[in-house]
């Protein structure tokens, strides 16, 4: 899924509105499209390496199980040697599997919201294969060390799935600081998830707004939550962390246009 953002460009002939209050987002302007040109948008391509976390804490310290570690009041990097042996699969998707397991046991553990965000193979490990006999099948095995990152920050993923485009804007806390409104970013019909450019407080739910850019369908909320953002008051729906977060712990916005897929979420046209 491709996140665009729409942001004002110096040169461009339209007069600018009030800027984002958002200063964590990065990005560098394309070549406007036909459609940008028409709008005096400029649309810019926001992939998900662009995530704006601050840096971690060099400081290391010994790690359970052996492992190594850097610290961060909302984040922490363990390294583990962990290995795998069986009679095939002896590659690095079974050290992340095994990755994967000691994180989610190691978050249960903690709790507090912590969460498995990620877990990549350090190196490049060599499986090392024995030999059998004919009528015992060859076995393989694979070692080496992974890096697991446990977070208590959140991302906000988003999945469109009307058939047309929408455009969406967040209000939110983010991993340090006050509350701030998000750019307005556009998203096209997809199958796939998103993930907006930015981390959020995990200790907080998430304020958005949005609307479709052909129908003007909209989905607002009920008068209890308006928020302002680029001088305008937007009647928000709220997204809970009770109710409104996917298997790995992130906020998921999944927008349909059909109204009995709703499930609550309030859609005008």
């Amino acid at each position: 899924m491709k996140l665009e953002i729409f942001l004002c460009v110096v040169g461009l002939a339209a007069v600018c509105g009030t800027a984002s209050s958002n200063t964590n987002t990065t990005a560098t302007a394309a070549n406007p499209s036909a459609a940008d040109a028409t709008t005096n948008e400029t649309s810019v391509s926001m992939p998900e390496a662009d995530l704006d976390a601050t840096p971690l804490d060099n400081s290391v310290a010994d790690g359970e199980d052996g492992g190594s570690r850097r610290l961060q009041s909302d984040e922490q990097v363990f390294r583990e040697t962990v290995s795998h042996e069986g009679v095939r699969r002896c590659d690095k998707s079974a050290l992340i599997e095994k990755g994967e397991a000691i994180g989610r046991e190691r978050a249960r553990e903690w709790g507090g919201g912590w969460r498995l965000e990620s877990v990549e193979v350090v190196g490049d490990p060599e499986p090392t294969t024995t030999r059998r006999s004919a009528d015992t099948p060859s076995s393989c095995s694979i070692s080496g060390t992974v890096e697991i990152t446990l977070v208590t920050w959140k991302k906000i993923g988003v999945l469109n799935k009307c058939d047309e485009p929408l455009r969406i804007i967040v209000h939110y806390k983010p991993r340090s600081g006050d509350w701030v409104c998000s750019d307005w970013y556009s998203v096209s019909p997809d199958d796939d998830k998103g993930y907006f450019p930015f981390q959020v407080d995990g200790e907080w739910e998430i304020y958005w707004y949005a609307h479709t850019t052909v129908s003007g369908a909209r989905w607002r909320g009920y008068g209890d939550d308006i928020k302002e953002c680029e001088g305008e008051d937007l009647d928000m729906q709220v997204a809970t962390l009770d109710e409104d977060l996917d298997y790995d712990g992130n906020f998921f916005l999944r927008l349909t246009c059909d109204r009995r897929l709703l499930r609550g979420r309030q859609l005008d046209r």
